[in-house]
């Protein structure tokens, strides 16, 4: 064969390697042999979890035979959620079922994007706790006026809503010179004002306060009147306390009044104050002079009569018990309990009435004596038998 032919026959060889190279199939859809990813989706695309909650969600591929399966995942606040079996805030994993977990209350994007081609999605997650948070506490009593030497008293703290998770609460002291508080039970210390709270252990930052006034055992309040007033009853240790009961002109405090247990006869046979010539109690007769000591004595009906004429009067309560706040020309104040009264054989229902014996004999019937009485809605001056049983409010002459 000559070499024109061997040339001749190279060239047919070349073009036949160059037809069979055009008509053969390429490796994959790039021509290179790989399938490329042309978009991406994550399921669910809204998630509700709670603290401490594993879940996941799905991410998928289009097409599902892509050759690069790799996806970075990424959350947006670590402090609530985090990725992958790493518990992550960023991960690189192939597309599937991807492992959550919910660390805290808050709201969280799960950002998905593809090694190839860098399509993107997004999941967007809320964390709410399980937990019902507390939103309100409300003391009672929210006002409470202690003595110094008066027995400790336990505040109740009523927290709302009902189902709440964790109604505990811990309990504070604005002012531990002047009041102290353990589990509700607050005790006084010294004279002064404190705030006690008592405050949520579920995280809520939510409180409740009351008030607390501690007074000295027994104060003598100048509220522009001719004599001062006490700041508490006859026998109670503090000012809303009803303390004790008298007749008018015993000395020392009982449960039976009728005439037939008064110290000074009956009715109609008085042995002692049965005229005018003694119309007013004399210190051995004045419980408040006999118990107190001192220049501590019962005020007469004229004294009785400023306090109702020149003070201002409003219905409140104090420690629950409620009674008239009366304030005088001097801006202070003090607290007289609705008492109630023994009579005869009708015991006392504190809340809604106050009687307090004066020391002045109602003249023109001496089996009466001149008194303080009052309901919510008047307070006046009148009479009552003398074996009745009432409060006494102590008054001290100015020097």
């Amino acid at each position: 064969m000559n070499q024109f032919n061997l040339v001749r026959i190279a060239s047919l060889l070349a073009v036949a390697g160059m037809l069979v190279a055009g008509c053969r199939k390429p490796d994959g859809p790039d021509g290179n042999g790989k399938v490329k990813v042309t978009g991406v989706d994550i399921s669910p695309s809204v998630l509700t979890l709670t603290p401490g909650t594993e879940s996941s969600v799905t991410v998928s591929l289009t097409p599902e035979d892509a050759t690069e399966q790799r996806v970075r995942l990424t959350s947006s606040n670590s402090d609530v959620l985090l990725l992958g079996e790493e518990k992550a805030r960023s991960v690189t994993l192939n597309a599937g079922e991807i492992p959550v977990l919910a660390m805290a209350p808050g709201n969280a994007t799960i950002s998905v994007e593809t090694l190839d081609g860098n399509f993107k999605a997004s999941c967007t997650v809320t964390v709410k706790d399980g937990t019902v948070f507390v939103k309100g506490i409300t003391l009672s009593p929210d006002e409470l006026i202690l003595q110094m030497s008066g027995s400790p008293v336990r505040l109740t703290a009523t927290v709302t809503p009902l189902d709440a998770t964790e109604k505990s609460v811990s309990w504070m002291s604005s002012n531990e010179k002047v009041a102290t508080v353990k589990d509700g039970l607050v005790t006084a210390v010294d004279e002064g004002e404190a705030v006690v709270w008592a405050i949520a252990r579920d995280g809520s930052g939510v409180r409740g306060s009351c008030r607390v006034i501690v007074e000295a055992d027994l104060m003598a309040v100048d509220l522009g009147l001719k004599v001062y007033w006490a700041n508490v009853n006859v026998g109670a240790d503090a000012s809303s306390g009803c303390g004790d009961y008298f007749a008018w002109g015993e000395t020392a405090p009982k449960t039976q009044f009728a005439w037939d247990t008064y110290a000074f006869g009956i009715e109609s046979a008085l042995t002692k104050y049965t005229g005018t010539a003694t119309p007013v109690l004399s210190q051995d007769d004045d419980a408040a002079r006999k118990i107190l000591g001192g220049r501590w004595r019962m005020p007469t009906v004229e004294e009785m009569n400023d306090l109702r004429n020149q003070c201002s009067w409003s219905w409140s309560s104090r420690n629950g018990q409620a009674g008239f706040l009366v304030t005088g020309k001097s801006g202070r104040s003090i607290f007289l309990p609705a008492a109630d009264s023994y009579l005869s054989s009708y015991n006392p229902k504190p809340g809604k009435e106050g009687v307090y014996w004066t020391s002045s004999l109602y003249g023109s019937l001496p089996s009466r004596a001149w008194m303080l009485k009052f309901t919510a809605s008047e307070a006046k001056t009148s009479y009552s038998d003398r074996c009745y049983g009432h409060s006494i409010r102590p008054v001290l002459d100015k020097q």
